[in-house]
């Protein structure tokens, strides 16, 4: 019988324990940014030991022995995993950056769709660069007959007019649109929104003014909704479901809508509050770095879903729909005393 011997080696080398605190360090961390960042250094470090041919304590900066071991596999392993993960890192480390604007129009409009969805600066950049901003003069055609269902527009500046017939016997009804519209609504329908449910047999749209207009084909729609991040699609959507709304809202309302010539959406620079928060978002590199780790400091594994009931974020937004609740209903009392009704 054949017994194996083992030998105990002595204190590590400071290389090979952060090469093993950092792997650790991976495994505490749930954003994806501050995982990669250990796993690139961990390979780093992995590497350095390879290199230096495995050092004990007290050995300097290599291995003091006469003749050196390299690990040729830990090396190989170390330099691949290293290149990989730091691929990454510079990618994560990209998108955390400010983003800006190349023109005051793509900053304005990025005002408008911040307002109605909330979306950040750095996604809208990507929408913006599958767009082209266009002019079109009073009375030229913006949308012709045979253009259906081919893009998408948003109406920046000026007034347009649409002519819809939903029957092929029927008389095309016309509307006017204003600053603030999107249209051709139903080519939206690729977000998986159903809007623009009705068959319509006749579409067109004509510049009522000179017009300012930013223009997504149907293929760049399309290519937005399925090959971008996720994010983009549902960050559309609130778009859509917004504008559905105001449609539905203007139809239904008493008093004629308020015309300018560019919605304030886009004229306006933010207030005080959303300003901050969209800096916020916007601020990138080590600052967002240090307020991801200390938040995922105090607990490792994502949050698990609090119900409306319990105390913390969720019991705030109840309170708060509460608040906009009641706040409704004094409106509608307060309109209803104005008009003489007391039900």
């Amino acid at each position: 019988m054949v017994f194996t011997s083992y030998v105990t080696t002595g204190v590590p080398h400071a290389y090979n324990w952060l090469f093993n605190i950092f792997f650790f360090l991976a495994a505490l961390f749930s954003d994806v940014l501050l995982i990669k960042s250990c796993l690139a250094a961990g390979f780093m470090w992995m590497v350095i030991v390879a290199a230096t041919g495995n050092p004990q304590w007290g050995d300097g900066w290599a291995s003091s022995s006469e003749t050196r071991v390299l690990i040729l596999d830990m090396l190989c392993w170390g330099v691949l995993g290293f290149v990989m993960n730091g691929i990454v890192v510079v990618l994560l480390l990209r998108d955390e950056r400010p983003v800006h604007f190349k023109t005051k129009e793509e900053e304005r409009t990025w005002r408008f769709f911040y307002r109605r969805s909330g979306m950040k600066r750095l996604e809208f950049e990507q929408v913006v660069r599958r767009g082209e901003f266009v002019t079109i003069k009073a009375g030229e055609s913006i949308i012709g007959l045979h253009e259906h269902l081919q893009s998408f527009f948003l109406l920046i500046d000026g007034v347009a007019e649409l002519e819809v017939s939903h029957e092929s016997n029927q008389e095309p009804t016309k509307r006017r649109i204003f600053s603030g519209t999107l249209f051709d609504l139903a080519v939206a329908n690729v977000f998986g929104v159903r809007v623009g449910l009705l068959s319509q047999t006749h579409f067109a749209a004509t510049a009522v003014t000179d017009s300012r207009l930013l223009k997504w084909s149907f293929e760049m729609m399309e290519e937005m909704a399925t090959k971008l991040a996720p994010c983009i699609p549902a960050f559309w959507r609130n778009m859509l479901l917004y504008q559905v709304s105001q449609q539905l809202f203007s139809r239904t309302a008493h008093s004629p809508p308020h015309f300018s010539p560019m919605s304030c959406k886009f004229a306006h620079d933010l207030c005080p509050r959303n300003l901050r928060l969209a800096r916020r978002n916007a601020m990138g590199g080590l600052w967002a770095l240090a307020g991801r780790l200390i938040s995922t400091r105090r607990s490792p594994m994502p949050n698990r879903a609090r119900s409306p009931s319990s105390s913390g974020s969720g019991s705030r937004c109840t309170r708060f729909r509460i608040l906009a609740s009641g706040t409704t209903d004094s409106g509608r009392q307060a309109s209803r005393r104005a008009r003489g009704c007391s039900c």
